[in-house]
């Protein structure tokens, strides 16, 4: 399908999808923190993605990650927990388990994470561009980051405030509602890039329903905001989604 002759409201849009600590059924107490932060940067003048920032990040209030969580994510703890599990999964094929060796021990924390990821806006230039952040959902900015940084004490930049939920946008464009992802994926007949929960595959793949989406003509708009969710933060605390 080609691209629409339609013009967008941003020069950027950066693509989010965070991954946090879990466990299986129940809260993680006292509350989640993030372990990837990864974000691609899409530009709509020729939708194709011209840079990624990606960072793994230590949890500090529960630093060790539950079976659940490594398993849901493709996330290992460390270079021995990956190594436990390649004996104990036997049939695990190994090229793939390469992959999983990204660790949170010694990683920064969120708080460096967040500097980290200032100065890589800065130095791609757009902080000086109309960009907006887009999600599959009002979780991720909506709930998670101000649930972390609240709890830590930690001041956030305010171009974080405001999102697209491109789940709200394909309801806008089309008059149906998708329920996540993978309804997006059926929609627009399209393939996962990797490994679901995988942020960064998570991410490349938000980026692939984002452009089908503006293939067929539509301009994307903020449609969520941190001001419009504080009971959605209290409703949805310590739930991942």
């Amino acid at each position: 399908m080609d691209l629409m002759p339609v013009a967008q409201n941003f020069d950027y849009l950066l693509v989010l999808d965070f991954e946090a600590t879990c466990t299986e059924n129940e809260k993680i107490l006292p509350y989640q923190e993030i372990i990837e932060f990864p974000v691609a940067k899409l530009d709509v003048k020729s939708w194709k993605i011209s840079s990624y920032f990606h960072q793994y990040v230590r949890p500090t209030v529960n630093p060790i990650l539950t079976s659940f969580c490594t398993h849901l994510t493709g996330i290992i703890q460390d270079s021995d927990s990956l190594n436990t599990r390649l004996a104990r999964e036997s049939n695990l094929n190994r090229s793939k388990a390469y992959i999983l060796q990204e660790m949170v021990d010694n990683q920064p924390t969120i708080d460096e994470a967040l500097v980290s990821f200032d100065e890589w806006m800065r130095k791609e230039g757009v902080l000086d561009s109309k960009f907006a952040f887009v999600t599959c959902g009002d979780w991720d900015l909506g709930v998670m980051l101000p649930s972390e940084s609240e709890n830590k004490r930690i001041q956030i930049q305010s171009y974080f405030n405001n999102w697209i939920n491109v789940k709200k946008s394909y309801c806008e464009h089309s008059g149906s509602f998708a329920r996540g992802l993978r309804d997006l994926l059926r929609i627009y007949n399209l393939q996962h890039a990797g490994r679901l929960h995988s942020g960064i595959d998570d991410v490349k793949t938000i980026c692939a329903i984002t452009t089908a989406i503006a293939k067929e003509g539509y301009v994307y708009r903020i449609n969520g905001s941190r001001n419009d969710d504080l009971e959605r933060r209290r409703i949805f605390k310590n739930v991942t989604v």
